[in-house]
């Protein structure tokens, strides 16, 4: 017997209803390729979301989290905006989506949570002071969470890593510094973070610092201008591969390992202007290899060196 499929049910054709009443639909995947759940809270400025202002959507979100879609447009922000609670994706439209801080804070800052993406916005800072307590985005104590695809615009620090931050992606980043920024990552005791593919337009000091840091990688990031690309400061068993700094830019050495820092790895980088530099006795048993690089500069103890192009 032939089965009539529109009797059974198994197809059947919907109305189209009204606009309010179908479901709304964002982006299909996210930057990395994997499909990208329904956005469930809208922030735009022309009124056809949920709410025209961020820090009133971290309000609206889930007990067990929620994804937030921020429309193009330019929204200023006056005040620190604070991810209350794990599980929270922010998404924008791509450098469509600027977020603009009026005043100096963090644009975005997160404590203790785990499961937080920021990812496809403009971030644009309002820093003019070297250092390293405001950034684009603060994570503190923050766990297994990303930061992908965003331009950030920064004066001190772009993207601040603290306090036993762990398995935190930064990717696919553009970062541009002004005369007074310091770092665009700044990563203090925190450990197996992933810094990669990103690019550094410009800065004044650091592209990566990193402080008391052991077991993050650094690896496939490219820079311009900028007094030195990597900065380690008592930390073991971090690796530095295949990062490339633009020939005729304001290098001093590409990277510094300072004091107490044992067992780091620093392999296949290109730095055309100057070069590594293992500069206290105390840093011990660092291997550095097949690096091409203008100069070198080892004052470290037990240092494996090969096959380094000067």
């Amino acid at each position: 017997m032939a089965l009539n499929f529109v009797e059974e049910g198994l197809f059947q054709r919907q109305r189209p209803g009204r606009l309010e009443d179908r479901e709304r639909v964002e982006p299909a995947q996210d930057f990395l390729g994997n499909p990208a759940l329904r956005a469930q809270i809208i922030v735009a400025k022309d009124g056809s979301g949920d709410t025209d202002d961020i820090a009133e959507a971290m309000k609206l979100v889930d007990v067990n989290g929620s994804e937030i879609y921020i429309k193009a447009g330019t929204y200023l922000i006056s005040s620190e905006i604070v991810i209350p609670q794990s599980n929270i994706t922010i998404s924008g439209n791509g450098y469509n989506t600027i977020l603009q801080a009026d005043t100096q804070i963090n644009i975005f800052a997160a404590t203790s949570k785990n499961n937080i993406t920021i990812q496809n916005l403009k971030l644009v800072s309002n820093h003019d002071s070297n250092g390293h307590t405001k950034g684009c985005i603060n994570f503190n104590g923050v766990t297994d969470s990303r930061i992908l695809n965003c331009f950030i615009d920064f004066g001190e620090s772009g993207v601040l890593l603290e306090n036993s931050c762990e398995n935190i992606a930064v990717l696919y980043c553009n970062f541009d510094g002004r005369a007074s920024a310091e770092s665009a990552v700044w990563i203090s005791s925190s450990s197996f973070n992933f810094i990669a593919f990103n690019f550094l337009s410009n800065i004044n000091d650091y592209f990566v610092n990193l402080s008391a840091g052991d077991k993050n990688i650094i690896v496939g990031n490219a820079g311009k201008a900028g007094a030195v690309f990597a900065h380690l400061d008592t930390g073991d068993l971090n690796t530095f591969v295949a990062n490339v700094c633009e020939p005729g830019g304001a290098w001093g050495d590409e990277i510094q390992i300072k004091n107490d820092s044992d067992n780091n790895l620093v392999v296949g980088n290109v730095f055309p202007n100057d070069g590594y530099a293992i500069i206290d006795a105390t840093g011990d048993a660092n291997l550095v290899v097949a690096n091409l690089a203008a100069e070198s500069d080892d004052s470290g103890t037990n240092t494996e060196k090969g096959h380094n192009q000067t």
